[in-house]
């Protein structure tokens, strides 16, 4: 999406604002790569993606302290990011690099 060369961007789940692309796209690439390694760490423990969806939790958690502090914007984030989805498409893509 970056290589389109948006000059703006307006992601909406937490209402219409207007954002930097690049800049989005840099911290969302670098977001991916994070839960990617975290991931990782897990697998190689011998663990599954129940477990990569905790620790993805967790980490949004420890990343924004509002969170642990707003018990309904946690909610609320948790019903517009699912986790475990997330880490069943990071489980399907760490396997499928794994077979090669």
């Amino acid at each position: 999406m970056k290589a389109l060369g948006a000059r703006r961007a307006f992601p909406t789940h937490f209402g219409l604002s207007a954002l930097d692309p690049d800049r989005l796209f840099d911290e969302a690439a670098a977001s991916l790569r994070r839960a990617v390694s975290l991931a990782e760490e897990v697998v190689v423990r011998g663990r599954g993606a129940p477990e990569i969806a905790a620790r993805l939790r967790e980490e949004s958690l420890a990343a924004i302290p509002r969170l642990a502090e707003d018990p309904a914007l946690a909610r609320r984030l948790g019903e517009t990011t699912s986790y475990e989805l997330n880490a069943a498409g990071i489980a399907r893509y760490l396997a499928k690099r794994q077979a090669g």
